[in-house]
């Protein structure tokens, strides 16, 4: 009876801390992901980004202003 006990406790103590290492893995990715789309807010907030350059010529029928 106490060897079960014995193999009971040792089972919970090694599921306690595997939920410890994925409590603290899962906590990790959630911080990599939060960082991840915060930096890309600000990127693309502070980016100047460039206006195109190149030349568009359309030629648009008169019948369309009457």
């Amino acid at each position: 009876m106490v060897r079960g006990l014995r193999r009971v406790a040792a089972h919970r103590e090694f599921f306690l801390k595997e939920m410890v290492a994925v409590g603290f893995l899962m906590r990790l990715i959630l911080i990599v992901i939060v960082l991840a789309v915060a930096g890309g807010a600000i990127f693309l907030a502070t980016w100047d980004m460039p206006a195109p350059t190149s030349r568009v010529e359309k030629v648009i029928p008169a019948e369309r202003f009457n």
